[in-house]
């Protein structure tokens, strides 16, 4: 598969679990797939069924790895619907 979308490095990687790194390429992977098929990403960028998928890949990458299950648990019980307005898209963190 070819790159298609250009993601941005974080200057601070290093200090980023392989959990995180792992659950940042699988995602990648996931757009650029979604990119080659000819989906409307616009529509899915910044939405919460996006943020949904990326906690629970996280999870599942996180019991891959073998992280302990107090850890994963706590990461279960986050509660990401608040980081997001009624409509579904992220909440500008400016307001």
């Amino acid at each position: 598969m070819a790159k298609i979308l250009d993601f941005p490095t974080f200057n601070n990687m290093d200090d980023l679990e392989i959990s995180d790194r792992q659950t940042i390429d699988a995602v990648e992977l996931l757009i650029e797939y979604m990119a080659e098929v000819g989906c409307d990403l616009d529509s899915v960028v910044n939405s919460r069924e996006l943020g949904d998928v990326i906690h629970r890949i996280h999870i599942l990458i996180q019991k891959a790895n073998g992280v302990d299950f107090t850890k994963i648990d706590w990461e279960k019980s986050i509660d990401i619907q608040s980081l997001y307005k009624d409509n579904g898209y992220l909440k500008d963190p400016l307001d």
